[in-house]
């Protein structure tokens, strides 16, 4: 939230009141605010800190989601492309070669030697196409957040998610990029991720129930605290 006051002070010029038409007075309660939330900083500690900690949850939920929906897309288009190769270029029979050109070494050599040579130049083939492939999937990453999270902009107003899309994609990004190859990325299953949405709808809820009660118990020790101050001065 943010507040719009001033300083104290600024409303009295050196030789009595400076006249001015500024709403001061609302100024002056949204300071008093202020200073009120300052005061209670250390009784919304615990807040601060489950909601810090459900931001972070959801964020990796996310990356979880956006990361593991690129990496399907991936290992699967290398699977086919690798299915493609072998199948396109075959495992030549050297029964046949030497049934057909019988003591004939040197040519089943050659044979060989080219055929080597050929699959050695269709495996860097591949490894280069899957190279730029990854690359492409990872400029292409707000494609898989709608797609992964179509559903919530379809039904609700998702705009928190787009919020926070913002602060995860450079996160998902370097993790994609850093990693040597998308494909071997370790596999996070959705039952795992779903074990994060049960954290938020569960856990969370029970841990701000608990801030509320330690409020309700430092306020009342703060009181008797007061209180026993008091009576000891009289």
């Amino acid at each position: 939230q943010i507040y719009t006051m001033y300083n104290a002070g600024v409303e009295h010029a050196e030789n009595g009141v400076r006249q001015h038409k500024l709403p001061l007075e609302a100024f002056r309660q949204k300071r008093q605010e202020v200073v009120q939330e300052v005061l209670r900083a250390r009784t919304r500690h615990w807040d601060n800190v489950i909601t810090a900690t459900e931001d972070t949850m959801r964020q990796l939920e996310m990356v979880c989601t956006v990361a593991m929906a690129v990496r399907k897309r991936v290992r699967k288009q290398r699977n086919d492309v690798m299915s493609w190769s072998l199948s396109l270029l075959g495992i030549p029979d050297g029964k046949i070669l030497h049934d057909k050109w019988p003591g004939n070494r040197s040519l089943q050599g050659g044979f060989w030697s080219a055929f080597a040579l050929l699959g050695f130049g269709v495996t860097r083939f591949v490894f280069e196409y899957m190279r730029q492939y990854e690359k492409f999937q990872v400029s292409e990453l707000d494609s898989y957040f709608e797609e992964a999270y179509a559903w919530y902009f379809i039904h609700i107003d998702a705009e928190d998610f787009r919020n926070r899309w913002a602060t995860v994609r450079p996160r998902v990004a370097n993790i994609l990029k850093a990693a040597s190859a998308v494909a071997s990325l370790p596999f996070i299953g959705d039952w795992e991720i779903r074990r994060i949405e049960e954290c938020l709808e569960k856990d969370v809820w029970y841990l701000r129930l608990l801030a509320k009660l330690l409020r309700g118990v430092e306020a009342m020790a703060e009181a008797a605290t007061r209180m026993t101050h008091l009576v000891s001065d009289w």
